[in-house]
């Protein structure tokens, strides 16, 4: 993957990863947020020594970080944003395995995934679709790539913390690549899930 993406000499990656209550107060957390800064210095103090990473630095792209939050909120999406963006393993470990040299300008873009309420899958997909659309209208010559990260199976602090389910996550995959994920969305999508996901072993 580092491979194809530096095959596509992008000049700057905007990467989509969850905060884990790292950047936001716990009655004060936003939906979405942009870090905007020229230079972003990660990881976080505590999860350098869980990561096992040492400090890096990469360039950022404020001007693309800035075009997003505010033609996001032309289009009725309110990105908040931050100049001193604080990253865990969400960013920092494919930053590290993917652009470990720093020579990829970053825009990072968080979502809330703790605090209630929490961005349903329809409008995460709204979001994406949107943004999709703002940056192929956006008026700089830079070549943009776009990198999605998180976990899907694992169940951090749970009993089945360590244990990945590849069968859910190749079924997932696959459900996002034919784009049914629209199905998803909705009334239909408690019994849409419940109808196709693989049951989950009993432990």
């Amino acid at each position: 993957m580092r491979e194809r993406l530096a095959a596509a000499r992008p000049d700057a990656v905007v990467v989509f990863s969850n905060d884990h209550l790292l950047n936001w107060p716990i009655n004060n957390t936003p939906e979405f947020t942009v870090g905007i800064a020229g230079e972003h210095v990660g990881p976080a103090d505590w999860y350098d020594e869980w990561l096992g990473l040492k400090k890096y630095t990469i360039p950022g792209r404020p001007a693309l970080a800035r075009y997003i939050v505010n033609e996001g909120a032309r289009r009725r999406i309110a990105f908040s944003y931050l100049r001193d963006m604080q990253f865990d393993d969400g960013i920092s470990v494919p930053m590290h395995y993917l652009n470990p040299a720093g020579a990829i300008p970053l825009v990072p873009v968080t979502m809330n995934c703790t605090v209630p309420p929490i961005p349903t899958p329809a409008r995460a997909y709204e979001v994406g679709t949107t943004l999709r659309e703002m940056l192929k209208a956006y008026p700089g010559p830079e070549r943009i790539a776009i990198l999605a990260t998180g976990g899907l199976s694992h169940e951090p602090g749970g009993p089945r913390y360590f244990w990945v389910d590849e069968e859910f996550d190749l079924w997932f995959l696959d459900l996002l690549k034919r784009e049914i994920i629209r199905l998803s969305c909705g009334s239909a999508r408690s019994s849409a899930w419940r109808r196709r996901a693989p049951a989950a072993p009993r432990s």
